[in-house]
């Protein structure tokens, strides 16, 4: 086994075919709050309902203790406690070990990239296989303008090919996040040399892009973003950008994706058993109240469909000629089209919208990216395109743009 000579606070173990980093512990402030609230918790989601269980078990009323069948309560608290309480009391629990006390490993074989955190009896283990890994990421908190602690800091994240991540570190000092992100397209061309030549992972196609520091900072990219599925075709006299459509389960977040699995077991239920007691009278009260349920609740579930149907269908097309841009976006219901000539063309950005939200119960701020192409000639109102992209997709786009008409 060959060892590495420790440099920023990572470290490397090299044993024949395989590579392992160990990452140094170094948890950010601000993550032992919700580690230290979440495992407080747990303790209590079980604690609480066994401290009074056993009052009422020792302190309880004598008729209820000398109850022939009060022997059995032990076993049907235990069986309660582990249908519901325990389990999500442990799944807290190592969620809030893994963040406070993890220690943090990457691996490599010949095979795939992993993640693995260990702290006490917890694990967890992320892997991503070398053939479909794309390059890597180095991201920024968007937090920088609340937590100034966060300057320094910075994430490191592997992305595939079809655009998904894997976070390899969150709110890293730089130092380190910098030195993994530079040696781990060569350690990986390293373990992979052993294998056939046409399964080698050379270091030059791993891919490295940088985030903007701030989300208000814009950045000039030439090369097209790490995972991104826009395809370029480009001929002696026009270059076209097309975008594809996402898809529903791209597009679509995690938590979007539980809000709506919700929503349509909720609508299962009403179509399943309200309307079926509502047709057959058996609903107490007036039933014009249950059919408002119904229909509200159903119009609901149609709209939230069509709105994530809409998102993931949509698609577009960028054509830069000699003497013209063009752009176009379709969607589910209608397609939205322009056309510039090149020399009315002031100038061709990302235009971002910054949204604050103020409330008694919560406040935050929040900003959406869209393509803006200013002219002196436009007369209508300014059309969002393209606002589903990722801001790196949408920074790509403006520069390869706005060379292609400055070389015109």
């Amino acid at each position: 086994m060959s060892q590495n000579p420790k440099a920023g606070g990572a470290l490397w173990n090299q044993d024949g075919g395989s590579a392992v980093c160990e990452i140094p512990q170094l948890l950010s402030p601000f993550a032992k709050i919700p580690a230290t609230l979440a495992a407080a918790f747990s303790v209590c989601l079980v604690g609480m309902p066994t401290l009074i269980f056993l009052m009422l078990y020792l302190l309880g009323p004598k008729e209820m203790i000398e109850d022939p069948g009060f022997a059995m309560a032990p076993l049907i608290f235990l069986g309660a406690m582990c249908f519901f309480p325990l389990p999500v009391a442990i799944f807290i629990l190592r969620w809030a070990s893994l963040i406070a006390f993890g220690k943090t490993e990457i691996r490599i074989d010949h095979e795939r990239l992993s993640l693995v955190t260990k702290a006490g009896p917890f694990w967890k283990t992320c892997k991503c296989k070398l053939n479909e890994l794309g390059g890597f990421r180095i991201e920024f908190s968007q937090m920088l303008e609340a937590n100034k602690h966060l300057a320094e800091r910075s994430s490191l994240v592997a992305v595939k090919k079809d655009g998904r991540a894997l976070h390899l570190l969150r709110a890293y000092p730089d130092q380190i996040v910098n030195q993994l992100a530079d040696e781990l397209p060569l350690k990986i061309e390293e373990i992979t040399g052993l294998k056939p030549v046409s399964e080698r992972v050379d270091a030059s196609r791993l891919g490295s892009e940088v985030q903007a520091v701030g989300p208000t900072e814009v950045l000039s990219r030439t090369e097209k973003p790490i995972g991104s599925n826009l395809v370029v075709e480009d001929s002696r006299h026009e270059l076209i950008i097309r975008i594809p459509k996402q898809g529903f389960l791209k597009k679509t977040s995690k938590l979007a994706k539980l809000v709506i699995a919700g929503f349509m077991l909720a609508e299962v239920f009403i179509l399943g058993l309200l309307v079926p007691a509502l047709i057959a009278g058996k609903v107490e009260g007036d039933p014009a109240a249950g059919w408002v349920i119904v229909v509200v609740f159903t119009l609901l579930n149609v709209c939230v469909v069509l709105y994530n149907l809409s998102e993931g269908v949509r698609r577009g097309t960028v054509r830069v000629s000699q003497s013209q841009l063009h752009l176009e976006e379709t969607g589910l219901f209608s397609t939205t089209q322009r056309s510039w000539q090149a020399d009315s063309i002031e100038s061709v950005n990302v235009k971002i919208e910054r949204h604050e939200t103020v409330g008694q119960d919560r406040s935050g701020v929040s900003y959406s990216y869209h393509l803006e192409v200013r002219s002196p000639v436009d007369s209508e109102e300014e059309f969002q395109w393209f606002d589903n992209l990722e801001k790196s997709e949408l920074e790509w786009m403006v520069t390869t743009i706005t060379n292609r008409l400055g070389s015109e």
